[in-house]
């Protein structure tokens, strides 16, 4: 990859139903690349001019290794370093509202849900939590996360649904819960 590769890729979370729909609009141009992230989602490029987050297509992809040599074989690995430069340690948190063990955990860039594919950076939070690393990502800029206490998790539900609200589809990812592990993240089922 080109030393003067562009520092303005980023990779971020979408439903897998978005990803099938971008790329089938984007079919002339060779469909969407994305990267598995459970069943139900999927990463995928963008590219950041300003506050503008623009998908990257296959035609896009293909002019960016042109231009910079990016690898066809993990065309994230840029997207992966870029953010991760852009990223501070620890992971910044804040509280959802007082007495609850919820928050917001990112850096409200819009690259939020990117960073989960930073799986190490998220560790130290889980060693500081009782129970399990629960996240739900209602938007591509929004992550909240909580431990496995069925009140905190059923308050973040009702956040996360709040934020989908208000959204009007834009941005949406509306994402089940996603609990961290040590191989990485997995969707889960919650029982009502």
């Amino acid at each position: 990859m080109s030393a003067n590769a562009p520092s303005n890729v980023f990779p971020v979370l979408a439903s897998a139903a978005e990803v099938k729909r971008r790329s089938e609009q984007a079919a002339a141009r060779g469909g969407v690349p994305s990267l598995a992230f459970g069943p139900t989602l999927a990463m995928v490029l963008v590219i950041e001019d300003g506050e503008k987050l623009t998908w990257v297509d296959a035609a896009a992809l293909d002019a960016l290794d042109t231009l910079y040599g990016i690898d066809a074989e993990d065309p994230f690995a840029l997207a992966r370093e870029n953010l991760r430069a852009r990223t501070a340690r620890p992971l910044p948190r804040k509280a959802i509202a007082n007495g609850r063990d919820a928050w917001f955990v990112g850096h409200d860039d819009g690259l939020d849900s990117g960073r989960l594919l930073l799986h190490d950076l998220w560790r130290p939070l889980k060693e500081q939590l009782p129970g399990e690393l629960l996240v739900r990502v209602p938007l591509r800029g929004v992550v909240l996360c909580c431990s496995n206490v069925p009140a905190d998790m059923a308050f973040v539900d009702a956040v996360a649904d709040r934020f989908v609200e208000n959204a009007k589809g834009a941005g949406v990812v509306a994402t089940p819960w996603i609990a961290w592990t040590e191989e990485g993240w997995a969707e889960i089922e919650i029982e009502a």
